[in-house]
């Protein structure tokens, strides 16, 4: 199975209820909220039970993610039991995703280096800016690098050799942290 094919995707983390009727709050990943449609099957993983599946019957971002209904979630102590519980799809039924678009899990961990070859680290992060992503790079020497997930910035991405090309005059560099 090729990197970032995994059979399920996780999509975020319930974080609270909301309201009386089985409605949820969950941590969802901005770019994630395309993905989620009515009908969508979505594994629930409480904490505190055996997982389960429900179908999606609505959402909605909301300050904090994304405000989710299923179809077996009806009362407020549904939802409650629900709190902690990750949110897993199957990665053949996300929408949404278009050619040259990915999801985080597919990026992190990437081995990135600039387009004269020169290795800069691994994706450690990916930061929603609102315009644009941007992708943390870490250095073994703790040295970050950050790369806009832009088109000028972001030469290619090969998901199969785990590698990620960029333009290094498009790189922001930090320090690495200080001894201490």
């Amino acid at each position: 199975m090729a990197r970032g094919s995994s059979p399920k995707v996780l999509l975020g983390i319930v974080t609270r209820p909301n309201g009386l009727r089985g409605a949820v709050v969950a941590g969802v990943h901005p770019s994630m909220l395309d993905c989620l449609s009515k009908g969508l099957p979505v594994e629930l993983s409480p904490k505190a039970a055996p997982p389960f599946v429900a179908t999606l019957t609505s959402a909605a971002p909301i300050r904090g993610g994304a405000r989710l209904t299923f179809d077996s979630v009806r009362d407020r102590n549904a939802s409650e039991a629900l709190v902690g519980a990750e949110l897993r799809v199957e990665r053949s039924a996300l929408r949404g995703l278009g050619t040259d678009e990915y999801l985080e899990e597919d990026l992190l961990g990437l081995d990135v280096v600039a387009d004269d070859g020169t290795p800069l680290g691994r994706v450690a992060e990916v930061i929603a800016t609102g315009a644009n992503d941007v992708y943390v790079v870490r250095a073994d020497d703790g040295r970050e690098v950050l790369v806009p997930a832009v088109s000028h910035a972001l030469l290619g991405i090969d998901l199969d050799a785990g590698r990620m090309t960029v333009l290094a005059e498009a790189l922001e560099y930090t320090q690495p942290p200080e001894a201490k």
